[in-house]
């Protein structure tokens, strides 16, 4: 059978004359077809579910395969055509002028009830509430434009938001209200990646605290990574722990040639040599010199570069993917290298 038309043909015969579905299925396998190629003429329920889950998981690697072959790099990202989010939230309001002009006056009617009898204090309070309320909706949309501009002209993945079940480095762990926003997926070279904003809060009432960060979320599907983190003292920022409570098993180790003054490395008992050779004095160095006051943390299949701001700006988003580009361009040929030493430490040290 050499097209799908003389398998359709084939498969129907077959069940006219009252042959088993999982018979024709092993005929047709017998004869050298591939699963994914004949599974769309079967349901689940008339062969082996061993047999149809490969199908399944086939085509669904296929199609993210597919998806993922789409996507922009980061490293060949093209600023030159899209607005910065000033320029995008300036032209929005100009644009609107009219819209805010008759939102004003709809304002001072609604407010005259209001002011009976407390000389009109209300009205300047409920125009500034209002304005307030409506320019930060304006900087909202704005965000957006810009986002959805810059992802489309570099054809990446734009959502305005993720859940955070879906991210596993130990940040995530941390406070409460947490929130990922912002989201563009693309990758870095073969590693599919993601670039996101992230909020948590700790406290509560007058005491609470609120912190951002933008997050690089780098995928490497066949390596199991231990636990690592790389801690780093930027300006401004306090040793302080930042990622949750100290893991079971961790360790740490002193840095030389004074790097300890500004990076602290932890890592799983056992892999300290793997650790050193992922962050070496000369990766150290570099990022010193790049003044990049990034935390990088290693955990299950992904590493994440933590920078402890909510970038917003068009000209750090360029700074920013710059850098990261060139600390990814170093790290992945070393974890790729690693691979083979991981898994046979993970089965011992697990």
């Amino acid at each position: 059978m050499k097209n799908n038309k003389e398998i359709k043909k084939f498969i129907k015969a077959k069940r006219k004359e009252g042959v088993d579905e999982q018979e024709i299925w092993n005929i047709l396998i017998e004869a050298g077809h591939e699963k994914e190629e004949i599974g769309r003429y079967f349901s689940k329920e008339e062969i082996s579910e061993d047999d149809f889950e490969s199908v399944e998981k086939r085509e669904k690697k296929a199609k993210e395969e597919a998806s993922f072959e789409s996507l922009g790099d980061f490293n060949e990202l093209n600023f030159d055509f899209v607005d910065c989010y000033k320029d995008i939230y300036k032209q929005l309001i100009k644009e609107e002028g009219k819209i805010v002009i008759i939102a004003i006056v709809l304002a001072l009617i609604i407010s005259l009830p209001y002011t009976i009898n407390v000389d009109y204090i209300h009205i300047p309070f409920v125009i500034v509430l209002f304005l307030a309320g409506y320019l930060a909706f304006l900087y909202w949309k704005a965000q957006n434009r810009f986002f959805n501009e810059f992802t489309k002209k570099n054809n990446l993945k734009y959502t305005s938001s993720s859940d955070t079940s879906q991210v596993v480095g130990n940040l995530f762990k941390v406070g409460h209200s947490r929130r990922i926003k912002n989201v563009i997926t693309g990758r870095y070279g073969k590693n599919k990646a993601k670039f996101f904003h992230y909020s948590y809060s700790v406290g509560s009432g007058k005491h609470q605290v609120t912190y951002n960060f933008t997050v690089l979320e780098v995928f490497f599907d066949d390596i199991r990574f231990p636990h690592m983190l790389l801690q780093t003292r930027g300006k401004g920022v306090f040793w302080g722990r930042r990622h949750g409570a100290k893991e079971k098993n961790e360790r740490n180790i002193a840095l030389e040639g004074g790097l300890n003054e500004y990076f602290k490395l932890f890592f799983h008992d056992g892999y300290g040599v793997e650790a050193t050779q992922i962050f070496s004095d000369e990766f150290l160095k570099f990022l010193k010199e790049e003044k990049s006051y990034f935390d990088i943390e290693l955990k299950k299949d992904r590493v994440y570069i933590y920078d402890s701001t909510k970038v917003k700006k068009k000209k750090d988003f360029e700074e920013l993917f710059r850098v990261t580009g060139r600390v990814v361009s170093r790290i992945a040929p070393v974890l790729d290298g690693l691979k083979n030493d991981f898994d046979a430490l993970n089965e011992y040290y697990r």
